[in-house]
């Protein structure tokens, strides 16, 4: 099972030191978020992306290797880029990030000397800011291209670890560097209670959850939940989505990232062709926030285009 989330007693002073200044930089959704927002009973973001992406779902990325910190928090990017442009009209084409440039830079950040697996969420987040990296374009041309295999984008073992760590990067770092401050996440804020998350789902916010939470997630009625009964040190995503259940109260749609087979189908996500994913329950997420870190991302600096447009450009298919 690959993980590869370094939870914060596992880290070094240094890191330790380093999370604890980021957050007080960042501050929290409750101190700089808007909290006086409606919100809805339902609301399925991948409703949203059909509609506004040309009836296609964003690509999701494979994770490999235990980089889940890299390939959970590209997901939530992407999937920022498209709430920016429906909640906040931005002008900006939607193009799937390449994962391991800024994993191998938040990497370097947390203390990793080589390329490996494992990371954390803060400096992830920190390495997405334009002014420290920021972010590049699948179709970079200095970036490995991924396979495809339906809505799942895969690199190989080999390139999650050699991208892991900017020493063994295949090309200029200052140049890649340069090329990546153009694109990035401007906001991101630490979530400390549910009452943020649901008001920043609310908002279109997208974000990253990293904790120990585990699952072995059933189908109950109509939705798939995964419940906390197992442990991993784990980063997954969270789209901008709500839903005020019938019988579950409060539900949240977690993406990992181990493939389209990794889960049951959901009965009700699947009408959309949505796998690897379930649903979590309010309890579970209180405790993912209280244990882990969990962070909002908005605010994207996007490639120019036109609104909602999906550029998919060449698509590689599984050998």
């Amino acid at each position: 099972m690959n993980t590869g989330w370094v939870p914060p007693e596992l880290r070094d002073d240094d890191a330790k030191r380093f999370t604890s200044e980021f957050h007080d930089q960042i501050g929290t959704f409750g101190d700089v978020g808007d909290t006086s927002v409606d919100i809805p009973d339902r609301q399925i973001f991948a409703e949203l992306e059909l509609q506004h992406n040309e009836g296609k779902l964003l690509p999701r990325v494979w994770q490999i290797t235990g980089s889940c910190v890299g390939c959970g928090g590209a997901t939530a990017y992407t999937k920022a880029m498209l709430a920016d442009i429906i909640w906040r009209g931005d002008n900006e084409t939607v193009k799937q990030i390449f994962p391991f440039a800024p994993y191998g830079i938040g990497r370097r950040k947390g203390g990793m000397r080589r390329t490996g697996e494992g990371s954390f969420g803060a400096v992830q987040a920190w390495a997405c800011h334009p002014d420290n990296f920021g972010y590049v374009a699948w179709d970079h041309p200095s970036v490995p291209k991924p396979s495809v295999q339906g809505a799942w984008w895969k690199w190989t073992k080999q390139q999650e670890i050699q991208w892991s760590h900017p020493s063994a990067w295949p090309t200029d770092e200052q140049q890649l560097t340069q090329d990546a401050s153009s694109h990035g996440i401007h906001a991101v804020t630490q979530v400390t209670s549910v009452g943020q998350l649901v008001e920043g789902f609310a908002q279109g916010y997208s974000a990253t959850l990293a904790s120990m939470f585990g699952t072995q997630p059933r189908v109950e009625g109509d939705v798939l939940i995964g419940r906390w009964n197992r442990s991993w040190a784990h980063q997954m995503s969270a789209p901008p989505t709500l839903w005020k259940h019938p019988k579950h109260g409060m539900i949240f749609q977690v993406d990992n990232q181990w493939g389209p087979s990794a889960h049951p189908s959901c009965p009700t996500l699947s009408q959309f062709g949505v796998d690897g994913s379930f649903w979590m329950l309010e309890g579970d997420m209180a405790k993912v926030i209280k244990t882990g870190e969990v962070y909002l991302h908005s605010n994207t600096g996007g490639f120019p285009g036109r609104p909602g447009f999906w550029d998919l450009g060449h698509v590689f298919e599984e050998e």
